[in-house]
C-alpha cells in the first residue's frame, strides 16, 4: 500500500475529499510533537489542528466566514430580549466510546472548558447554559453578542465531550477517532465508522514527527 507524506501546510481536507486512489492511508509530517490532544488543556495549534478530526463544536463556519452552518446542531433562535440561543440538536449521533450525543453532553462539555485561556472571548459571554430536554439547549449571554455563532463554531471555542471524559482515553463525535499517540513519535488516528455526518475516504492519518523538517524519511 502506497502512502504519501504530506507537508504540514496542508490543512486536513481529507473529510469528502475526492481522491482518485486506491491508497487508505495518509501520513502527514509535523514539526513537533503535540504535548496532548484533550480540549480541555491542550489547545496550541497543532493541537487544535488534529484534535479538529476527533471532536466538533456545534456550527461550522462557512469559507465566507459569515454564513453559520449546522453540525451537532440542526437549528437554533436567539432572543434578544432574553439574550437566549435555543439549539435544537441532532438525535443520531455517537461518540467514539458508543454513548449517546445528548443535550447534557453540552452542559458538561462547557463547564469542563468555561476556564480555557484562549484569545476568544467566547466563554466570557455566556452567562450559562441548560439542558432543556434530551436534544435541546439554551445559551444564556451576559450581554447581546452580535459573533456568538462564529465564536461557537472555532476549535479554540467550545468541543463537545461526552460525560465522564477522560484525558487517557478521548472520544469524540468526529470523523476520526484516537488509535494511538507513541510518545515523540508519532499519532494515529482511524476512521470512524458510526460517524452520522459524510464518511471520510481516507482510513487512516498517521501524524510523524520528523526532527529534520529537511530529511522526511521514507514512511
Amino acid at each position: 500500500m502506497k502512502r504519501y507524506v504530506l507537508s504540514l501546510c496542508f490543512y486536513f481536507c481529507i473529510l469528502g475529499c475526492n481522491m482518485n486512489t486506491d491508497n487508505e492511508q495518509i501520513v502527514q509530517g509535523i514539526a513537533y510533537y503535540p504535548q496532548g490532544l484533550d480540549p480541555v488543556s491542550h489547545y496550541g495549534d497543532l493541537e487544535t489542528r488534529i484534535s479538529s478530526q476527533i471532536f466538533e463544536p456545534l456550527v461550522r463556519l462557512d469559507s465566507d466566514y459569515k454564513t453559520i452552518h449546522p453540525r451537532l446542531a440542526t437549528t437554533w433562535t436567539y432572543s434578544e430580549s432574553e439574550k437566549k440561543y435555543t439549539f435544537e440538536l441532532r438525535s443520531d449521533v455517537l461518540f467514539h466510546n458508543g454513548k449517546k450525543f445528548t443535550a447534557h453532553d453540552v452542559v458538561y462539555s462547557y463547564n469542563l472548558q468555561k476556564n480555557k485561556q484562549t484569545l476568544l472571548t467566547f466563554f466570557k459571554m455566556i452567562d450559562s447554559v441548560k439542558a432543556v430536554g434530551e436534544y435541546k439547549i439554551n445559551f444564556y449571554l451576559k450581554d447581546n453578542f452580535p459573533v456568538f455563532l462564529q465564536a461557537l463554531s472555532s476549535y479554540f471555542g467550545l468541543l463537545i465531550l461526552p460525560q465522564g471524559h477522560s484525558s487517557t482515553s478521548l472520544a469524540g463525535t468526529g470523523p476520526f477517532k484516537l488509535k494511538a499517540m507513541v510518545d515523540g513519535e508519532q499519532i494515529i488516528l482511524t476512521k470512524f465508522d458510526d460517524y452520522w455526518g459524510k464518511k471520510s475516504l481516507i482510513k487512516q492519518i498517521q501524524f510523524r514527527y520528523f526532527k529534520n523538517r529537511y530529511k522526511i524519511e521514507d514512511a
